[in-house]
């Protein structure tokens, strides 16, 4: 079905019962209670992750406090977003742009690990640590050698090494990610969840959300079953 004629439905089921003030979406609260039938609907939309919808309707009462507010969100959403994605991909960064010696450098260094490329895994720590001693302020060179260390089994090196680079640069999503999953690898369950959801904070659009909030569910179930899992938060999480 069309979803334009899903909202001329919904804004008629509201016009017909907003004196009547039924609850229909299950919060206990009658429909749309305080809010106009266009607010009402826009903050539905925007919960769904209907994002054209609820500007739809949120610009129609552009007045309206919670309506204003969802734009905000809207807004505030997509900037972080698209931040995110212009930072995310090695390959869009490094192979695709060797135009230094540190990015050429970085982007061998990831080709090997992203590639699998086993026998060339020597050149490619020797090229992080020469990178680190040269230039120890790029997130993405400690970023990596969290990753080869994880790949060797070393989980506190690993973990170390993203602290390192979210020190360096505690908006970089991609560097929390992967904190998160260097600390659940470690069996520091709380350490983990905090990076997971500051990954979600910093990156609200990641394209995994769902996998990634599933697999968060199941460390919090974990967490809840094996209290001596519960250790002290990550430093730096907002």
């Amino acid at each position: 079905m069309d979803k334009k004629w899903v909202y001329v439905e919904l804004e008629s089921l509201l016009e017909d019962i907003k004196d009547v003030q039924e609850d229909i979406d299950g919060d206990r609260f009658p429909d749309p209670g305080p809010l106009s039938i266009e607010a009402w609907i826009a903050q539905r939309l925007y919960e769904l992750k209907d994002f054209e919808g609820a500007t739809l309707f949120a610009r129609k009462v552009p007045e309206n406090p919670t309506a204003q507010r969802v734009l905000r969100q809207i807004a505030l959403f997509r900037e972080r977003t698209q931040e995110q994605q212009r930072g995310w991909s090695f390959t869009r960064k490094y192979l695709q742009q060797p135009w230094s010696v540190s990015n050429l450098s970085l982007g061998i260094a990831y080709a090997v690990r992203r590639y699998d490329l086993e026998p060339f895994c020597p050149l490619g720590q020797w090229l992080l640590r020469g990178l680190s001693k040269r230039d120890s302020s790029k997130s993405d060179v400690h970023l990596l050698q969290g990753w080869y260390a994880f790949e060797r089994g070393d989980y506190e090196g690993a973990v170390a090494s993203a602290k390192k680079a979210i020190e360096l640069d505690p908006q970089y999503a991609k560097a929390w990610i992967a904190l998160g999953f260097f600390a659940q690898k470690k069996g520091d369950v709380a350490t983990s969840l905090t990076a997971f959801r500051q990954t979600l904070e910093l990156y609200p659009g990641y394209p995994k959300r769902d996998v990634l909030e599933e697999l968060m569910a199941r460390l919090e179930a974990s967490a809840v079953a094996t209290p001596e899992a519960d250790k002290e938060p990550v430093q730096g999480a907002a």
